[in-house]
């Protein structure tokens, strides 16, 4: 496609054809062409932020619709039925020769714009603004007539005398600017004061909304006010002071560490003991809080627990009661069914080569509990082989019990506080890790005596029968 070169002026008719237009969304649009002395007419479309021009139809042919441009009066006229805002951008039409050479085109900008139909025009006063001497402050006011632009439509500002303050001989520090919207249909006006001077706090401003409605004009008086300057005075703080507000915030701060640190369980228990429904909580009508199944080495170890468990309160039952003459896995299963939780004492003479295999016969009596119901308690100074069946069974929680036997000491009190954490108690005794008052309850006779001679020989005798249980 080739180019000649024409005037301009002989190709289109320049009274009847625009540079700029207005079109409203969802209104009709006809945009014209008017050129003369040409063979035919193509137009092109680019988006109002676009890069590269579109050749008509700039639609894809599957989306056609009556709300598409379509071309009139042997393509003179492109005409939109229903304008959007997609339709905002330069339209151009281009009129070539028979030989295809383009003789000249013609650009007409659409700038889409939206409003209301308005009997009264709708007026947005200014607000009051603070300001200092030597500064700047502005006011805005807005108008918005509708659909309808008149010349007659007009945002202007006046002083306490009604002279137009956009006169810079008499307000030369004044500044007034208008800015129209929207095909002129919003109209915005801001009133701008430089520099200023004592005297304009003490004036008055005014907006005046007009339009050619004839009625709903809108006036408003606004005024400048002066920013109170706040004068604070600054305290200073010595490093002596903030030293003595520093050292006692981190006093109190350690000692309360120190002290949740050493006291944790002994809290633990004490709030966990008041929570209803808790596993510290009582359940059920079994005869004893905690069954404690022991070594006859041991012997001596489960009766200390036991003292301790029984001045504070809990039912306690050792497996060194059992007396001799009875079966002892039947009595032990007994005892477990009729306890709230299970204590296992790690045998602390346990030797690889002389295993004890009825003693771990003895611990399937943990199937009557749940895991956070059964507590594996280990002498400090145990000097005995592994368990296996304790050593690779991680349900197990095992406890160590402290070397030393005093009742007062912190790691003596922290070990049955971590015992009772894991023993159901109904009742709120067990809220400290000792009791004060020792022999609360008296233990029988029958929870002392130790496993002795005749209870090995009824094991023995009865060694098939421990095969034959359950696990």
């Amino acid at each position: 496609m080739g180019n000649t070169t024409h005037n301009t002026s002989e190709i289109f008719i320049k009274d009847r054809i625009a540079d700029f237009d207005y079109a409203r969304v969802g209104k009709y649009k006809k945009i014209y062409c008017c050129a003369r002395n040409y063979d035919r007419i193509i137009w092109e479309f680019k988006k109002k932020d676009g890069l590269h021009w579109q050749l008509f139809p700039w639609f894809h042919v599957n989306r056609m619709s009556d709300n598409q441009p379509s071309l009139q009066d042997k393509n003179q006229t492109l005409r939109i039925i229903d304008i959007g805002w997609s339709n905002e951008g330069i339209y151009r039409c281009t009129a070539l020769s028979s030989e295809n050479n383009i003789i000249g085109n013609h650009s007409t900008k659409i700038e889409v714009y939206s409003c209301v139909d308005r009997v009264k025009p709708e007026a947005y006063g200014p607000k009051t603004q603070y300001g200092r001497v030597g500064g700047t402050v502005s006011f805005t006011c807005t108008g918005d007539f509708g659909c309808t632009s008149d010349d007659a439509n007009d945002v202007s500002w006046y002083d306490e005398n009604y002279d137009t303050l956009d006169d810079d001989t008499l307000f030369p520090r004044y500044n007034v600017t208008n800015v129209d919207r929207s095909k002129h249909t919003i109209e915005e006006s801001t009133f701008v004061i430089k520099t200023i001077e004592q005297t304009d706090f003490k004036q008055n401003f005014t907006c005046y909304v007009s339009s050619a409605y004839g009625k709903g004009d809108k006036k408003f008086t606004v005024h400048l006010k002066e920013a109170s300057v706040e004068i604070t005075k600054m305290t200073l703080i010595t490093a002596e002071e903030i030293k003595g507000i520093v050292a006692p915030c981190v006093v109190i701060l350690t000692l309360v560490f120190v002290f949740t640190a050493v006291f944790y369980f002994r809290i633990k228990l004490f709030i966990l003991s008041r929570i209803p429904y808790w596993h510290l909580r009582d359940r059920g009508a079994n005869s004893y809080h905690v069954f404690i199944l022991h070594e006859d080495e041991d012997l001596q170890l489960a009766e200390g627990i036991q003292r301790k468990l029984q001045s504070d309160g809990y039912n306690v039952k050792i497996s060194g009661s059992i007396t001799g003459g009875t079966v002892i896995w039947q009595k032990v299963q007994e005892f477990a069914q009729d306890s709230k939780s299970l204590v296992i004492i790690y045998p602390s003479e346990y030797s690889i080569i002389n295993p004890n295999n009825t003693f771990e016969s003895l611990v399937a009596c943990r199937q009557y509990f749940s895991p956070n119901l059964v507590t594996v308690v280990e002498k400090t100074s145990r000097r005995g082989g592994l368990l296996e069946f304790i050593e690779t069974d991680r349900t197990f929680v095992r406890i160590k019990y402290p070397p030393k036997h005093n009742c007062s000491t912190y790691r003596q009190e922290n070990f049955f506080c971590k015992l009772k954490l894991r023993m159901p108690r109904k009742t709120e005794k067990n809220v400290w890790c000792c009791s004060t008052k020792p022999g609360q309850t008296q233990q029988g006779a029958e929870d002392t005596e130790p496993l002795n001679t005749p209870i090995v020989r009824t094991i023995q005798q009865n060694e098939v029968d421990l095969r034959n249980q359950p696990v």
